[in-house]
């Protein structure tokens, strides 16, 4: 576990996932949030008992934990990251986009957001699906005539491949500047970030 070194931390599942919401932070203007790459989402349970037990976890303020939906009920991903919680003896939120009340505020989003199945991925290409680029994604994939097993992805990195400067990853991309975090589409996300304020 990496050590707590900010008042304010927020545990997600990956490096691309981190990079995201370093930027998307930036674009906030909430400084100072310490952002925890979990590895995994199955390291959820392993990482949350070793950030309990952590030097200085007593003196955070907010812990947020953000982890993708997939292809499970948002329902019940929002489920696992509680039992992990409250496995590490940490009360959780009682829905999803919440945060308790107390020190530390404990607060859980379940992506892409709006009870819907998917990833971060979806999120971000919900921003842009009006884009005349996005439209050439989609035709790309029409002409294969075949759909991938992780489409979002998939697309994901088809229309960065089109992008100035190049990124190759999801996270990359937001650190460049290629997701508008003005778009409405990450707006009950930017809502659930500003309790870090």
């Amino acid at each position: 576990m990496d050590r707590i070194v900010a008042k304010k931390i927020i545990g997600v599942e990956g490096k691309d996932d981190r990079r995201f919401l370093e930027s998307l932070l930036k674009s906030l203007g909430i400084p100072d949030v310490q952002i925890l790459d979990f590895e995994g989402k199955s390291n959820f349970r392993t990482q949350i008992l070793a950030l309990k037990n952590t030097p200085g976890f007593s003196t955070l303020s907010i812990c947020a934990f953000i982890r993708d939906a997939d292809d499970n009920p948002p329902d019940s991903a929002f489920r696992s990251v509680s039992d992990a919680l409250t496995n590490a003896g940490i009360i959780p939120p009682n829905q999803d986009k919440a945060f308790t009340e107390g020190n530390p505020r404990i607060g859980i989003y379940i992506m892409p957001g709006n009870g819907r199945t998917g990833a971060i991925e979806d999120l971000c290409l919900e921003s842009i699906k009006d884009e005349d680029s996005f439209k050439c994604v989609n035709k790309y994939f029409e002409c294969l005539g075949s759909i991938p097993t992780h489409e979002s992805k998939a697309k994901t990195l088809c229309y960065l491949s089109g992008k100035e400067p190049y990124a190759n990853s999801l996270g990359y991309a937001a650190l460049k500047g290629h997701w508008d975090f003005s778009n409405v589409s990450f707006d009950n996300l930017k809502g659930f970030l500003t309790v870090l304020r």
